[in-house]
C-alpha cells in the first residue's frame, strides 16, 4: 500500500536492505567482546549479534563461551549506513582482530545458530604410544577435502612402518574415547568452570546441552611439533568444557581412566573435579539452517583466512602448550572416585 502511494518507497526499501551483512571474524584470546565493539563502531551499527556472545538469560548464562580465541566467529550487523567491505574494516582494526569474509543478508548470529564448533590442538606427545614419525605419515594420509569448519578429513594413518602402526592405534583409542563423550546423555556440570557455581546445577538446561560430534579431524605440525586437531560440535558449550572434555579423553586413551568415565562423570548425582589441560582451543565456527536453506552456508573465499588460522594456531601453541597438567593432575584419585561412583550408581 505504501509503495502504491509513494513511488519512492520501493527504492527506499531496497536501500535499507543493503545495510545488513554478516561477517566472518577472527580474533585472539579474550578479544571477542572487543571485536563486537569495534564492528559496532566502524559500521555505525544499530544492532550486532555474535555467535559466541550467548546472552546471560537465567540458566543459559552458563553457556557464555568465555574468552577463547576464534578462527571463524560470526557477527551479523545492521546499520543505517552502507556497510564497509572486509578490507576496509581491516585497515582500522587492531592486528589481533581480522574480518575474514562477508556475505549479504542477516541472521541472528547468537540465537539462530544450530551448531557451534570448537577445535582443540592436541599435542600428539600426550597420547600413549604415538610416534612422531607415525604422525608424519598420518598427515600424509589425510585427504585434501576441507570439512565444514576448515579442516581436512579424515585424520588417519596409512598402513606402513611400525611408527605409523602404533600412531594409528593411539588415534583409534582417542577416537573411541571421543565417541564415548558423544554417546553420553547426561549433564556436563563436572566439565565447566567451577566459578560458575549455582549455574552448574546438573538439572539446568545449560549443563545438559548435547555434544553432537567429537572427532580427530586433522593432523598438523606447529612449531615443529605434531598436533591432532580435535573438532567438537554442539548447540552450545560451557566455559572450559572443551578443555576438560579433552583432558578426560586423553587420560582414557592413556589407560589412566576407565572406558565408562564419561558415563559416570555426566551422571547428575556425581560431582568430581576433572582435569584442565592448557587453553589450546579456539572457536571454529557456527552453522545456521536459515543460511543453508537460502542456498548454502559457504562463505566467499578469502586468502587471508588461511594465514589467520595458521598464525592463530602458532600463537596458541607458543603461549599455552604444556604437558604439566599430566603430571599435576591426580588421575588415580579420579579413577578411584569414578569406580566408587559406578558401584554406588543406580
Amino acid at each position: 500500500a505504501a509503495a502504491a502511494e509513494d513511488p519512492r518507497a520501493p527504492a527506499a526499501i531496497a536501500e535499507r536492505k543493503q545495510h545488513v551483512a554478516t561477517y566472518l571474524v577472527g580474533y585472539g584470546a579474550g578479544r571477542g567482546a572487543d571485536a563486537e565493539a569495534a564492528l559496532t563502531s566502524l559500521c555505525s551499527a544499530s544492532s550486532v549479534t555474535r555467535a559466541t556472545a550467548v546472552a546471560a538469560r537465567g540458566r543459559s548464562a552458563a553457556l557464555a563461551l568465555g574468552d577463547a580465541a576464534a578462527a571463524r566467529d560470526v557477527l551479523s550487523v545492521v546499520s543505517d549506513s552502507t556497510l564497509p567491505a572486509p578490507s576496509q574494516l581491516n585497515r582500522d582494526l587492531p592486528s589481533d582482530i581480522r574480518v575474514l569474509s562477508s556475505r549479504p543478508g542477516r541472521v541472528h548470529a547468537e540465537s539462530s545458530a544450530t551448531q557451534r564448533a570448537f577445535h582443540y590442538l592436541l599435542p600428539l606427545c600426550w597420547l600413549a604410544g604415538a610416534k612422531r614419525a607415525g604422525a608424519e605419515r598420518v598427515a600424509e594420509g589425510a585427504t585434501t577435502d576441507v570439512g565444514k569448519f576448515g579442516v581436512r578429513r579424515p585424520a588417519h594413518a596409512p598402513r606402513g612402518d611400525k611408527s605409523s602402526d602404533v600412531t594409528r592405534r593411539a588415534l583409534r583409542q582417542l577416537k573411541a574415547a571421543l565417541r564415548a563423550a558423544v554417546a553420553t546423555t547426561g549433564a556436563w556440570h563436572n566439565f565447566a568452570d567451577p566459578e560458575l557455581r549455582g549455574l552448574l546445577s546438573p538439572f539446568a538446561a545449560a549443563t545438559r546441552t548435547r555434544l553432537h560430534r567429537a572427532r580427530a579431524a586433522d593432523t598438523i605440525v606447529v612449531g615443529g611439533e605434531p598436533f591432532v586437531v580435535v573438532e567438537l560440535r554442539g548447540r552450545g558449550f560451557l566455559p572450559q568444557q572443551a578443555r576438560r572434555l579433552m583432558g578426560v579423553a586423553v587420560l582414557m586413551q592413556r589407560g589412566e581412566l576407565p572406558a565408562d568415565a564419561f558415563d559416570v562423570l555426566t551422571r547428575r548425582d556425581v560431582v568430581l573435579a576433572t582435569p584442565l589441560p592448557p587453553a589450546l582451543e579456539y572457536f571454529a565456527g557456527a552453522r545456521y539452517s536459515a543460511l543453508e536453506v537460502k542456498g548454502g552456508d559457504a562463505w566467499p573465499d578469502d586468502d587471508g583466512a588461511d594465514a589467520w588460522l595458521s598464525d592463530l594456531r602458532e600463537d596458541l601453541v607458543i603461549n599455552a602448550n604444556s604437558d604439566e597438567w599430566l603430571r599435576a593432575f591426580d588421575s588415580q584419585a579420579l579413577a578411584d572416585a569414578v569406580s566408587a561412583a559406578r558401584r554406588t550408581g543406580h
